[in-house]
């Protein structure tokens, strides 16, 4: 397993809980933000390829990893994927965001002036081979009954106060202000299932005007499997992004 050798270990205070979450490089902010069921270990091959250019943060999300897990309620709104947004962004200056399942569009509009790498096309991919240590890992974080809580707790809000969340934006005609960059699975069935909507960049538009993306090679968790093309890619849009270069 690759380490994060040069990164710093942070462990930021929140209004209710705590936020674990590794830094390094300099340049303009980027943070990396990991799906279900990994931790931020999963940007452990990716993260150190775009330091040079960028002051990358990698964290884990409330109830996941090493972040701790805050006490839920009855509507389940501690675990909306709008607290998580705030949680992520309220407590640092960014500008730039990639973020991979489970967190929707609802964190962008949380911060519209933010752009996105969304993984959300994992879902439906077949599952990746991870190195042991890291599967270890993974699995390790999943035996605290609290983290399982958490979790279900995620889920429980995504049927819940995240859909009136997106239903009210929709409404409202919200939208997503930033450049999005849509990247899936390209061993995945996402495409297929919603080819009569045009395709994963076509539901992205309906929240954004400016959206760009392909299908990648692998899995679940592709990049893992693929951390040169997914970090050339993110660099990429976000070296262009974050120095104001057009988007097509």
């Amino acid at each position: 397993m690759t380490a994060f050798g040069d990164f710093e270990n942070l462990d930021i205070k929140t209004a209710d809980s705590h936020v674990f979450l590794r830094r390094a490089g300099s340049g303009p902010p980027l943070l990396l933000l990991h799906g279900f069921p990994q931790t931020h270990l999963m940007w452990r091959d990716v993260a150190p390829r775009l330091t040079e250019r960028f002051t990358v943060v990698c964290a884990d999300l409330r109830g996941c990893g090493r972040s701790g897990c805050p006490a839920s309620t009855p509507d389940h709104a501690p675990y909306s994927k709008r607290a998580t947004a705030q949680t992520a962004l309220a407590y640092w200056p960014w500008s730039l965001l990639a973020q991979p399942a489970p967190l929707p569009e609802a964190l962008l509009l949380a911060a519209p002036e933010a752009v996105i790498d969304d993984a959300l096309g994992n879902w439906g991919s077949p599952a990746s081979t991870a190195e042991p240590e890291v599967r270890a890992a993974y699995v390790d974080a999943l035996k605290d009954t609290a983290r399982v809580h958490a979790i279900c707790e995620e889920y429980r809000a995504a049927a819940t106060c995240d859909w009136a969340h997106d239903s009210a934006d929709k409404r409202a005609g919200r939208r997503i202000g930033g450049p999005v960059l849509a990247l899936w699975s390209g061993a995945g069935s996402l495409g297929a299932w919603y080819a009569d909507a045009g395709g994963p960049l076509a539901l992205w538009r309906t929240w954004a005007d400016v959206v760009e993306g392909a299908a990648v090679d692998g899995g679940h968790f592709f990049p893992e499997e693929s951390p040169d093309r997914t970090a050339r890619t993110l660099a990429e849009f976000f070296g262009a992004t974050a120095h104001g270069a057009p988007r097509p």
